[in-house]
């Protein structure tokens, strides 16, 4: 349909900021070199015409296109338009476009970004393929089509995946959700990237549907070699009978196993390149919990911890009691971290049934994803305003309130999987505040201090340095302020978020 705001006979010329263009354009619509190019040749212009415009501009080796917004009468960017453009470094598509075409851009080997019009309903994949974009971007009014994590997505219930820029020289990649689908060439000839991080744990424990070659190394003469691909998948199948010490359990987990039903995803895991992760964030306040169905090894500079007290009405504080850093599967843990931020967790090969820490001996519990708490129902994390829970219990939860760390009611409906939470049966515990007392020490050895106080091991009281008794356990107060003190005979640490 041609633009009705340029009537017919409009002579008014556009102004090409490279002459060769201007030149190439001439050429396409038979005209003499002292001619113009008009709005009105922009608006009715042919698919032959821009394909006769395209031979002329290798020949000219254009290098600018920004007039390209003007010509509307290019609905449908089609292979042949502005393909092998090796020297063209700048371009503004048409802006009434409405379709791109699969490897449009092939051979613009200098062009490094492109905006995908309001007006463009459809990408088809391999887009990008054979060219040297790095960055891709979406008009604002665009509603069809959305850029995520750099990459290129439908908006539509499909939730498509369609293209990666192929020229940002990334080793890893990180896609957060939600998409359900990954395009065909959608990473396709990207030499460098080795591995893409799938960080969404859908709710509904589904895995992302692929077409064929959708995340290859692809060229014409190594023939395709599969990337590394890493699940974000913390959960843990407590159906199966055996648990895999071996391998840390790196094929057991709720989305792992749906994504091993898919055929294209098993070829992956034959040749073992799926794996699972879990990415644990560490908040500016250096504090974090985590309920993880791997065994890992946690990295320098973490400190693991359980709470191995049950929490008493008589309780002003709750004790974190430090534990290796190896930490077996469904441990419900607190993390403290020197440096806050993400980092991506891995299963650990080499643990046994012994090394996991006695439900006995830790009074965390944990949330995870695929429970039946409901029959036929499964849970994502867990959901606090179920009336068996706000009848019977208190859930405390590790956070900040003003500047101080401690265990608190939680005051949400529900808490995020992958968590670790306390419970109380007594009335009022939602309510208190609960400080935090840290033992770092992760052996059982009394640390020597003055045989008065380890003669009161066991009676959970609480003393300075000098002996003083500065919590009793048989009589509730305020919270503890920070510093060093002694519980049953160990030193321990109250301690507030930084």
């Amino acid at each position: 349909q041609i633009d009705v705001s340029v009537p017919e006979g409009t002579t008014v010329g556009i102004d090409f900021k490279d002459a060769h263009c201007k030149a190439a354009w001439l050429t396409a619509f038979d005209k003499g070199a002292n001619d113009v190019v008009t709005l009105r040749n922009a608006v009715t212009v042919t698919e032959s015409q821009a394909k006769a415009f395209n031979t002329a501009a290798k020949t000219l080796m254009v290098t600018a296109f920004p007039e390209m917004r003007f010509f509307t009468g290019i609905k449908i960017l089609k292979p042949g338009m502005l393909s092998d453009l090796s020297e063209l470094t700048e371009l503004q598509l048409p802006r009434q476009l409405t379709d791109i075409g699969p490897e449009v851009f092939s051979g613009c080997n200098s062009l490094e970004e492109v905006t995908i019009p309001a007006t463009t309903e459809r990408v088809e994949p391999c887009v990008l393929d054979g060219s040297s974009i790095k960055d891709i971007y979406v008009d604002a009014k665009n509603t069809c089509l959305e850029v995520r994590d750099h990459a290129l997505l439908t908006t539509d219930e499909e939730l498509t995946l369609l293209a990666y820029p192929p020229a940002r020289g990334e080793k890893t990649i990180t896609l957060h959700g939600p998409f359900h689908n990954i395009a065909t060439h959608a990473f396709n000839r990207i030499p460098e990237l080795d591995a893409i991080y799938i960080d969404y744990p859908k709710p509904e424990g589904s895995a992302v549907q692929m077409d064929d070659e959708a995340i290859v190394h692809y060229d014409y003469d190594a023939n395709g070699e599969l990337m590394d691909i890493y699940i974000n998948d913390g959960s843990y199948d407590g159906h199966q009978e055996n648990f895999h010490y071996d391998t840390g359990g790196n094929m057991d987990g709720i989305l792992m196993k749906e994504y091993l039903e898919k055929w294209y995803w098993q070829e992956y895991a034959d040749a073992g390149k799926l794996h699972r992760y879990f990415p644990l964030t560490v908040t500016a306040a250096h504090w974090a919990t985590m309920y993880i169905g791997f065994c890992t090894q946690l990295p320098d500079g973490m400190k693991a911890y359980v709470v191995p007290d049950e929490v008493t009405p008589s309780s002003t504080s709750i004790t974190l009691k430090r534990i290796k850093n190896k930490l077996h599967h469904t441990v419900p843990v607190v993390i403290y971290c020197e440096t806050p931020g993400t980092y991506n967790l891995y299963p650990e090969a080499g643990m046994s049934p012994a090394d996991d820490v006695p439900m006995t001996a830790n009074k965390l519990q944990g949330t995870d994803i695929g429970q039946e708490r409901t029959p036929g129902v499964q849970s994502y994390g867990l959901a606090t305003n179920q009336t068996a829970i706000q009848d019977q219990y208190s859930i405390l939860t590790l956070s900040l309130r003003g500047n101080a760390v401690g265990f608190y009611g939680f005051v949400g409906t529900t808490i995020p999987p992958y968590k670790a939470y306390l419970t109380c049966n007594w009335v009022g515990a939602g309510s208190r505040p609960f400080s935090v007392v840290i033992d770092d020490e992760i052996d059982d050895e009394v640390t020597g201090v003055d045989a008065a106080l380890t003669q009161n091991v066991g009676n959970n009281n609480v003393y300075d340095l000098s002996g003083r008794l500065v919590g009793d356990s048989k009589k509730p107060g305020c919270p503890l302020q920070p510093g060093l003190y002694i519980k049953n005979g160990k030193k321990v640490v109250v301690s507030r978020l930084r």
